[in-house]
């Protein structure tokens, strides 16, 4: 674990937290409420601490016993079935898909003339990754549909 925020270490909380929450007993479509958690991290769901915490705790939970969660606000942690995760994970694709795009467009309207020289060449990087990632999206896209895998990302998730 090992794991530092601000100088303080989180790993007896996140050490209680999975002697609370034992992985192998999480079942899906579980909410575990904040109120549950705040005696553990021995902070307010409101503090930073408690925020880091339990982000650390979720990651460990996704990264060493597959597990994923979601947060409810105002209520707790959700643990995620397997449905649940992909269409959250394309809803997470359809994100990042706009935010190349928005990238792309920011950095791409950017008057040159007004420009450094070290700028202008940040802007001609940035922009040639940023097509490269877009097109190889949309060809990757266009392959597996046309292979009649898919039609396409879904437009909304259920």
């Amino acid at each position: 674990m090992s794991g530092l925020a601000n100088g303080l270490t989180t790993d007896p909380e996140i050490k209680e937290l999975l002697a609370t929450f034992q992985p192998e007993t999480l079942k899906p479509e579980t909410i575990i409420a904040y109120g549950d958690l705040e005696p553990i991290v021995r902070a307010s769901r409101k503090t930073a601490r408690f925020r880091t915490v339990v982000s650390r705790w979720r990651r460990l939970l996704l990264r060493e016993h597959n597990i994923d969660t979601q947060a409810v606000a105002s209520v707790g942690i959700e643990i995620l079935e397997e449905n649940r995760r992909v269409s959250l994970g394309i809803i997470d694709t359809r994100s990042g898909f706009r935010k190349v795009r928005r990238a792309m467009n920011r950095i791409g309207r950017a008057d040159t003339a007004r420009l450094d020289d070290h700028h202008i060449a940040q802007q001609s990087h940035a922009l040639r990754l940023l097509r490269a990632i877009s097109d190889s999206a949309r060809d990757a896209e266009r392959t597996i549909a046309s292979a009649g895998q898919i039609e396409s990302l879904p437009k909304r998730s259920a």
